[in-house]
């Protein structure tokens, strides 16, 4: 379905080219220009904090569930037997 809508807006340059056999020129819709410097950072910061966000955060947080693994205990299984419970 998102492919579907992000297709949408090159829908007729795909159909000139697969169907109809046209040379297409590529559109210019998503070469954006910041003219401000504050939108050249913001865009910047952006992209920093995504990788940061989607790559480095889950790395270390892997290691550290990793770490919980390595430092449990190993469980021993219950003996067989007649055990006096208390179900007060």
């Amino acid at each position: 379905m998102l492919t579907v809508y992000l297709l949408s807006y090159e829908f007729k340059t795909a159909y000139r080219f697969f169907f109809l056999n046209r040379v297409t020129s590529p559109d210019t819709f998503f070469n954006v220009q910041f003219r401000k410097k504050w939108m050249r950072y913001a865009r910047n910061i952006a992209k920093i904090a995504f990788v940061i966000l989607t790559v480095i955060i889950p790395i270390f947080e892997s290691y550290d569930y990793r770490k919980s693994f390595e430092a449990r205990t190993e469980t021993k299984p219950v003996r067989r037997g007649v055990y006096n419970v208390d179900l007060s």
